[in-house]
C-alpha cells in the first residue's frame, strides 16, 4: 500500500496588531481629528466674524451717510426747533405726506437707538406730530451717541460742545459715535466703533 506525502504548510511569521497597538493608534488619530476640527471651526469663525463686521459695517456707514445728507439740508423753521441729546436727535426737514411718497413737505426728521433690538431708527413725523413713517436703518447696534458743538450767545460768542442741544438753528457739527456688536459676539472683541462728525452749513432765521 502507497503511503501519501503529507504536505505541510509552513507556519506564517507575521503576527497580528495586539489590543494595545490598536488603541493607542485610535488616540492618536482621535488627537488628529480633534486638532484638525478645531483648526476648521477657528478659521469658520474668523470667517464668519469677518462676513458679520462687513454686513454691520456696511448698514452703519449707510445709516451715517443718510443722517449726513438728512443734517446738511436741514433747515430754520419756526414749527420745529433743533432738539438734540445724547441718544436721539430731532430736527426740520423735508418729509413726505404718507409713506413711500416723495419728501415734499416741512416736517420733523428723528434719528434714534432703540436698546431693546439694537436699532438704529429713522422716524418721520408731519409739521403737527402725526408721525409718517419708521425705518430700521442698521442693526446690531448697542450704542448710538451725538454730541453737538455750537456758537455761544455770549456777547463774545464763542465755539462750545455739550451732549445736548436745542435751537432754532442747528448746530454748526454733529459728533456720532456707533458702537456695533457681533450677535455671536463671545467676547468684547467682537464689538466695533465707529465715528463720523458732520459739518452743517451756517443757517439763518
Amino acid at each position: 500500500m502507497t503511503r501519501r506525502p503529507q504536505i505541510r504548510c509552513p507556519r506564517s511569521t507575521m503576527a497580528g496588531f495586539t489590543l494595545v497597538e490598536l488603541l493607542v493608534v485610535t488616540a492618536i488619530l482621535g488627537l488628529a481629528m480633534a486638532a484638525i476640527g478645531a483648526c476648521l471651526s477657528g478659521g469658520i469663525r474668523v470667517w464668519d466674524t469677518a462676513r458679520q463686521f462687513g454686513r454691520i459695517e456696511s448698514d452703519v456707514y449707510l445709516a451715517m451717510d443718510r443722517m449726513s445728507h438728512d443734517l446738511r439740508n436741514s433747515f430754520p423753521y419756526y414749527r420745529i426747533p433743533f432738539n438734540g441729546d445724547g441718544y436721539e436727535a430731532a430736527f426740520p426737514g423735508l418729509v413726505a405726506a404718507e409713506a413711500n411718497a416723495e419728501p415734499s413737505l416741512p416736517g420733523r426728521i428723528t434719528y434714534w437707538h432703540e436698546p431693546a433690538t439694537e436699532q438704529i431708527m429713522r422716524s418721520e413725523f408731519l409739521a403737527d406730530g402725526d408721525r409718517v413713517s419708521d425705518e430700521i436703518l442698521a442693526t446690531g447696534v448697542k450704542e448710538l451717541k451725538f454730541r453737538y458743538a455750537y456758537m455761544t450767545d455770549d456777547p463774545n460768542p464763542r465755539l462750545a460742545e455739550a451732549d445736548s442741544y436745542q435751537g432754532t438753528n442747528a448746530p454748526r457739527t454733529v459728533s456720532i459715535a456707533i458702537t456695533a456688536v457681533n450677535p455671536e459676539a463671545v467676547s468684547e472683541r467682537d464689538t466695533w466703533n465707529f465715528k463720523r462728525t458732520i459739518l452743517i452749513p451756517v443757517q439763518e432765521d
